[in-house]
């Protein structure tokens, strides 16, 4: 009766023992399990939240402005004088004759008669230049070294002015007549005299020669 009552308080204390360790396990399962569960719920929940973004220093900017360089000034250029050529010379041939009066001696002034071959009153009788513009030695001649002459034709007025220029003869032609009738036409002469008195003359002529310098 002794040993049956041992064996099954044996085997009570057996099966409490076992059902001590089954609980425990349980138990400590349960705790595992939800701490695996807390665990996966920080995961997400770490997931979820957004990174912050990482903030850089602000790197202060100051807009700094080129320099402006100052002009530079234009190279002063060299002053080249100019080459002056001296036009080519313009000769003049009076072609009208100029009378002179023959010197007669008067009564008691033998002795004090002027020289033969000068009179006074015909040289004061004609027309004599005053002004005398040159003729423009034209480009066109001067390039191919052209030369010729120009027979002019004109009236002297009783002032000295010179009008009715026309051109009589002209080697080679039409080269140097513009250039003639506009120098002529420039031309101022002390006016014939007779008697004190201004005179016209008409029908004065010239021949003027255009001459490249050798």
């Amino acid at each position: 009766m002794n040993s049956s009552v041992i064996t099954m308080n044996n085997i009570d204390s057996i099966d409490i023992s076992h059902f001590v360790k089954k609980m425990l396990a349980l138990c400590l399962a349960v705790v595992m399990t939800m701490m695996l569960f807390y665990m996966m719920y920080l995961l997400i929940k770490n997931d979820s939240i957004p990174d912050e973004p990482i903030k850089t220093p602000e790197i202060p900017s100051t807009l700094y402005k080129a320099p402006v360089p100052d002009p530079v000034p234009p190279e002063e250029q060299p002053l080249v004088k100019p080459v002056i050529q001296n036009p080519p010379p313009v000769t003049y041939e009076p072609l009208t004759p100029t009378a002179v009066a023959p010197s007669i001696p008067e009564p008691g002034l033998i002795g004090h008669r002027p020289p033969i071959g000068i009179n006074p009153l015909a040289i004061d009788a004609q027309p004599m230049p005053m002004v005398r513009v040159s003729p423009a030695y034209p480009q066109s001649a001067v390039v191919r070294r052209i030369e010729g002459f120009v027979d002019v034709v004109f009236d002297v007025t009783e002032t000295g002015a010179v009008e009715n220029i026309q051109i009589v003869h002209a080697e080679p032609e039409k080269i140097f007549n513009s250039a003639v009738m506009k120098s002529v036409s420039r031309w101022k002469y002390r006016p014939k005299m007779e008697e004190g008195v201004a005179m016209k003359m008409y029908g004065l002529r010239e021949r003027i020669r255009f001459n490249m310098e050798k």
